[in-house]
Formats: structure tokens, sequence, C-alpha cells
């Protein structure tokens, strides 16, 4: 779709399996003088520190595309200004045609009981092509997106098991509102310390529950010399 979409508008796609490198290679048009476009792709398998990466350099990005199985692998912060593009889901039928071919092409020899169970799985084609060749079976559920400021509501409200808030600001307002968040605070203290403690430490944080979500109040302290708002 991108290539037809690209073609179209007399636009160069430019992927790299390094998303800065495609990202800086796009700034410039291309030998001919055509404008280019970024695309970044399988978001589903970068690293927050690769997002880091990316977050710095989207400011004077040129036009950049995210193509991903599932929109919960991209950042709340970036796909909330982002036009997002859901394609629809091909037909079983279409895929097992598909998946035969590309099972024939790649000597992968998979039984047809496979490549059944994948067509009434997959999503998209290429959730159906990643799991046929590594056998696996991505998640790709587009749940409800919270914003980030409403996120520590949300979890002592009903729950979210998908935050990306502070921690501290769960355990702050859950203290404010009544709940116990001794063991919580405890556990979320040695996160930095002991490998494996920080994801720990925010499944339990996000198991917290309150009767009332109101906000903490600020409060002053004297730090350094200085007034400062906490």
């Amino acid at each position: 779709m991108l290539s037809v979409l690209s073609h179209s508008h007399g636009l160069e796609l430019v992927s790299h399996h390094d998303p800065i490198k495609a990202i800086d290679t796009a700034r410039h048009p291309s030998f001919g003088g055509v404008a280019r476009v970024a695309v970044i792709d399988d978001c589903d398998y970068l690293t927050k520190a690769t997002w880091s990466r990316i977050e710095k350099n989207l400011p004077h990005a040129p036009p950049t595309v995210f193509v991903a199985c599932s929109m919960e692998s991209i950042p709340y912060h970036l796909r909330r200004n982002a036009t997002v593009v859901k394609l629809p889901r091909p037909a079983p039928r279409f895929i097992v045609e598909g998946m035969r071919v590309l099972s024939r092409h790649l000597g992968l020899d998979r039984d047809e009981s496979v490549i059944q169970r994948i067509s009434e799985s997959a999503q998209s084609w290429r959730q159906a092509q990643y799991s046929l060749i590594h056998g696996i079976e991505l998640d790709t559920i587009n749940r409800e997106m919270v914003a980030i400021k409403a996120q520590p509501a949300q979890i002592l409200n009903s729950g979210y098991s998908y935050s990306s808030c502070h921690p501290l600001s769960v355990l702050a307002m859950a203290s404010h509102n009544g709940t116990d968040v001794v063991d919580a605070l405890m556990i979320h203290s040695q996160a930095w310390e002991i490998e494996g403690m920080s994801d720990l430490s925010r499944s339990i944080i996000e198991t917290l529950r309150a009767d009332k979500t109101d906000s903490p109040p600020y409060r002053k302290r004297i730090i350094k010399g200085g007034t400062k708002r906490l």
C-alpha cells in the first residue's frame, strides 16, 4: 500500500534496519530530486532506547511512517498526534493461499494445519508472515488508549495493565485516597537495585485500587536554598 501511495504522489520510500539512518537519509531528496518518506518498519520489536532516539529526531524529521502489527507498539504520545491507518483484515482464504506459496518459496514445508491456524488468528498479512516464518503469534489487540496523565486514576479506578506513567504518580494518588501503599512502595524502592524488580513493581502497582481518585495536592519545601513546587 505504501509503495502504491508513494508512487502516485511522486515520493520515494526509505527504510533501514536502523530507524535513525532511515530518517537521516529521507531528509535529503533522491539523486533525481524526488522527495522521500522515512519508513520505520517492525515497530513491534523496537526497544525503549531506540524509541528514545527516534523521539529526539522526530522534531526535524521528514514525513515518517510507522509500520506495526499492534498499535500499542507505538508510544501513546507519538501516535496520539499521528494519522492512524488501520488496514482491514484479509480474508482467511487469501491468507491460506498466500502462506502456502510463501511456505513453498522459502522451503519451510509448513503443515496444512499450521497454515489453517494462522489464517484463523492472523489479523494482517504481516502477522501471518511472522507466524509462518518464526512460529509466533503477535499481540495485535488494539486496546483503549489512556493518556499518561490519566493513567494513575484509571489504574486505581478499574485497572490498566499497559501503563507508562511514573509509578510514584500512582503511589502518591493511591496514598492520598486512603490506600495502603507500604508494600508496593518498598518494592518500588528496590527497583534500581535488583534485576527484574522494576517489572514486578509496576505489576504490583497496577493492582492497586482506591474508592476515590482525587489528585494529591502540591506541596512546597526548601531544596538547596530554593523554593521548589513538588
